[in-house]
């Protein structure tokens, strides 16, 4: 829960920085404000029965919003905004084309920032943590000859994941004396995490009739007129229309062990702030 709080936190700072967020709009163009859904699930989780019953927790809504203005306060001082971005994602070292092509890779390294549990296995295999993991393989795809759009996305195999990202998926299995087979190794449900979210990306995008997640960012920041330089209307539009950045968890509650669902949208905000961080300066989009 305190985990969900600081994701919270984190999304007020977001939208605080945009100065020019009109709260009277409630719904994105395309569906759920995602805003008062994080607040109520945070709320749904304190009034549970285990919650409620557990002497050790309380809610003080008062200091949670003397913190929440303080932080937003903090952040007009020089640099903080970089302090919360994320420096790797939003600072690519590379050329690129256009400004398109450079938001579709920061939204790349977004968009697939999963797998925290795979962390030692990949240092082990391939002697880099997951981030550094995450930055080859978006480099990689960046720097190829093929053309990262939605018809690659879609139709990326396990293989080709392995291959850019640069990890094992396979170890061998002895089957008898000198002979041997490739078997599924502890990496492969990691690349098929990969695959199955660049395949489900590329077939929204299709279906979308767009290339890119560059396009598309640049299509909402530029024709929802109501949620024009808006964070919450990118992070709704982006959660509402693209399932990898649906991040969520269920909790059992209650003696029934009846599940509730916790929206955390981490993927989503965190593409905002490092969009926001990195082309602040030049006033070209948030």
């Amino acid at each position: 829960f305190f985990s969900l709080f600081a994701l919270l936190r984190r999304f007020k700072l977001i939208v605080a920085v945009n100065l020019r967020e009109n709260m009277a709009d409630k719904n994105c163009d395309t569906g759920t404000h995602y805003v008062d859904l994080l607040r109520t699930n945070c709320l749904e989780c304190f009034q549970t029965e285990d919650m409620c019953m557990n002497e050790h927790v309380r809610l003080n809504v008062g200091e949670i919003e003397k913190f929440a203005l303080k932080q937003s306060t903090a952040l007009c001082e020089k640099g903080a905004i970089d302090q919360l971005s994320g420096g790797f994602r939003s600072r690519l070292p590379l050329k690129f084309p256009d400004v398109e092509t450079e938001i579709h890779m920061i939204a790349l390294m977004n968009l697939l920032d999963c797998g925290r549990s795979y962390d030692e296995e990949l240092k082990n295999a391939a002697q880099r943590g997951l981030e550094d993991t995450l930055l080859f393989g978006c480099m990689a795809m960046h720097l190829s000859s093929k053309k990262i759009d939605a018809s690659f996305m879609l139709n990326v195999t396990v293989a080709e994941e392995s291959q850019l990202f640069s990890f094992p998926t396979t170890v061998e299995e002895k089957v008898m004396d000198a002979v041997y087979k490739d078997t599924e190794g502890p990496l492969y449900p990691f690349a098929d995490m990969l695959r199955k979210i660049m395949n489900d990306t590329g077939r929204v995008l299709r279906s979308l009739q767009l290339q890119n997640l560059g396009e598309y960012i640049l299509k909402v920041v530029n024709s929802h007129t109501k949620y024009k330089n808006s964070a919450i209307g990118l992070v709704s539009c982006l959660i509402d229309t693209f399932p990898a950045f649906q991040d969520m968890s269920k909790l059992s509650v209650g003696r029934a062990e009846n599940e509730l669902e916790l929206h955390f949208a981490r993927k989503a905000q965190q593409l905002a702030l490092d969009l926001y961080s990195r082309f602040v300066t030049v006033c070209l989009i948030l």
